[in-house]
């Protein structure tokens, strides 16, 4: 089996621009597989389209439309209220396109997120191709429901939020399908494969994946000759990634030191709400939200900042702090148990939610100047673990493995 036909599963992209991690490593990898000679034949909306021609620059791409409910296009993206709906309503679209859909026996289907409307379209192709396989990125287990996003708080009193409700009730529906007929997922780090082993799978259907970066990008793009910030953060604005919570942290940090600087690259949900929280802290001059970047733009931020600052408050990973160890950061985060396998160097470790002892821990890291190049250099050692070749590749094994049965 040399040429692979592979149906990439994508019709939960809500927003053309900003791609999250399980579309990154899907476009990076098909992007890869195109190149090599095998055949992507991709399955999304007309959002997801754009947001694919726009990375995939190759004449005859292949695409399977299914049609965005009306009145929901891009606003998904930022309201939950407008998301919910456009995921059963995209579900069903994309069941509808699968049923139609002509493809070549021993397609593989590769379903790009645990959602539904790239589980639910990913199972019923995979039920109409003789000799096929189906491939599901478990990009993120759901937080516990009573919990949410703070799962690690030994407080009480804390209510989830919606956010974190909908994922769970998205794995509480998609899961068991895809337990009982998946013939293999990808999860980010070996802590969701313990679990996945605990929850059925045989080890040879469960590999890690997790992330990538472009080390030649990073290489191509001069060091300036003075660092404009003292952090930056990198990242959807979403409940999940803790921007919020980073608002008091840069608080707290520029009480130690007045005036320090921090990019915030991103868009999201939490945009407006972001941007009311540094206005009441009177921090306006302290923060710059610059937007979703990406490519040169975003690595000439990246490296004239200091310190990339990771306030996830639950993950299974987190690929954009990766990009910024790729441009030599050293990095804080709170000290999440998946971050213990996913940045097992090159990042301070806080203890969770305590805002005052991460301000303390960016000024280590500005401040001791022996302490951040050791770091420094466990940044670029471990970013350069994870070039987008070998993971592409790496998840082509799995899906031939697959399909071999």
């Amino acid at each position: 089996m040399d040429k692979l036909s592979i149906a990439l599963m994508a019709n939960s992209i809500p927003e053309s621009e900003t791609m999250a991690g399980g579309y990154r490593i899907a476009i990076e990898c098909a992007r890869r597989w195109l190149e090599w000679g095998h055949e992507v034949v991709f399955f999304t909306n007309p959002l997801g389209e754009g947001m694919i021609r726009r990375y995939i620059r190759k004449e005859g791409l292949k695409f399977n439309i299914s049609p965005v409910p009306r009145g929901l296009g891009g606003r998904a993206f930022r309201s939950l209220a407008a998301a919910v709906p456009f995921y059963i309503r995209m579900s069903q679209s994309g069941l509808a396109t699968a049923r139609r859909a002509e493809l070549p026996e021993g397609t593989a289907v590769y379903s790009v997120t645990p959602f539904w409307p790239d589980v639910f379209p990913g199972y019923a192709l995979r039920r109409r191709l003789p000799r096929s396989c189906w491939l599901v990125a478990m990009s993120m287990y759901a937080p516990p429901p009573l919990k949410g996003w703070r799962a690690h708080d030994r407080g009480g009193g804390y209510l989830p939020e919606a956010r974190a409700l909908a994922m769970d009730l998205n794995q509480a529906v998609a899961y068991p399908l895809v337990k009982r007929k998946a013939d293999g997922i990808y999860v980010n780090n070996e802590l969701d494969r313990e679990r996945a082993l605990k929850d059925g799978f045989r080890p040879e259907r469960v590999e890690v994946i997790g992330m990538g970066v472009d080390s030649a990008l990073a290489r191509a793009v001069p060091e300036p000759t003075d660092k404009n910030y003292q952090a930056v953060f990198i990242g959807r604005l979403h409940p999940q990634k803790g921007v919020l919570e980073l608002v008091d942290i840069w608080k707290a940090y520029c009480d130690i030191r007045p005036g320090a600087r921090l990019a915030v690259i991103g868009n999201g949900p939490l945009e407006e709400k972001l941007r009311a929280k540094i206005k009441r802290y009177g921090l306006e001059g302290q923060v710059d939200l610059l937007g979703f970047l990406d490519g040169a733009e975003k690595a000439a931020v990246l490296k004239s900042s200091l310190v990339a600052v990771h306030p996830s408050l639950y993950d299974s990973g987190g690929m954009a702090a990766l990009e910024a160890m790729n441009c030599g950061l050293p990095g804080v985060s709170f000290d999440l148990p998946d971050l213990a396998v996913y940045y097992p160097q090159g990042m301070l470790k806080t203890p969770c939610y305590d805002f005052q002892a991460f301000a303390r821990n960016i000024e280590r890291l500005v401040e001791d100047e022996a302490l951040y190049r050791e770091l420094q250099a466990e940044a670029l050692g471990w970013a350069r673990r994870w070039d987008w070749d070998s993971v592409a590749e790496r998840l082509l094994q799995l899906i031939k493995r697959l399909c071999q049965g």
